[in-house]
């Protein structure tokens, strides 16, 4: 078929999909990406902690950890200091598919996402990788980041 025949054709219709399983949907909420926190809640807390200052956008897709940052980690029981940097550093921003903004990766995203499903504020899924914030997560990242649940 030529472009002149598909123009001819006019404007193409509502495009149709079918709506989200249940698992899907928790899927595309909130789940481990490469074993660090992604979706709505990993985008809330990327988001959050550059707003406090804690990280901050580096050259190369990476994050500088901040001494606000260092401290703000300590609370959760993570040594910054301690963490040995990947090839892209020791935190770095990786592009969420589904919010199309940046959460945390890297050595301290993996940490971070140990340490809050540790602490019961996080719950990974047997069988997928959806994570389900729970309760108490959401009362801790409302009290500790400002972060609303969904």
């Amino acid at each position: 078929m030529t472009l002149e025949s598909l123009a001819s054709l006019g404007p193409p219709g509502p495009v149709r999909r079918r709506p989200l399983s249940r698992d899907a949907q928790a899927l595309q909420f909130a789940r481990c990406c490469y074993d660090h926190l992604a979706g709505r809640p990993g985008v809330a807390v990327a988001r959050a902690l550059e707003a406090r200052g804690c990280l901050v956008p580096a050259d190369g897709k990476r994050y500088d950890v901040t001494p606000e940052g260092s401290a703000w980690f300590a609370r959760l029981g993570l040594d910054v200091a301690a963490l040995k940097p990947g090839r892209s550093g020791l935190a770095r921003q990786c592009l969420d598919w589904t919010e199309r903004e940046h959460h945390l990766a890297g050595p301290l995203g993996v940490e971070l996402m140990a340490a809050l499903c540790a602490r019961g504020w996080l719950r990974r899924s047997a069988t997928t990788r959806a994570v389900q914030v729970t309760p108490k997560g959401w009362d801790r990242l409302r009290t500790r980041l400002g972060i609303q649940p969904a």
